[in-house]
C-alpha cells in the first residue's frame, strides 16, 4: 500500500527542506507549499502477509 505524501509550507519551517528538495515529491499547491514523502514503512508479518505499519503514531 502506498500512504500519501504530506505538505509543508515553502517558507518558515519547510524552508530549509524545500532548499534541498524543490518539488521532487510533488508541487503541493503550485505556490505556497509542496509535497514531503511518507516516511513511514509497512513491513510484512504473519503467515498470510498482513501488514504493520511502522513509524505511524494514532
Amino acid at each position: 500500500m502506498c500512504r500519501p505524501a504530506s505538505t509543508l509550507s515553502r517558507t518558515g519551517n519547510g524552508a530549509a527542506l524545500f532548499a534541498l528538495w524543490g518539488t521532487t515529491y510533488g508541487a503541493g499547491d503550485g505556490s505556497t507549499t509542496f509535497n514531503v514523502p511518507n516516511t513511514t514503512k509497512e513491513i510484512q508479518h504473519g503467515h498470510r502477509g498482513t501488514a504493520a505499519v511502522v513509524g505511524e503514531h494514532g
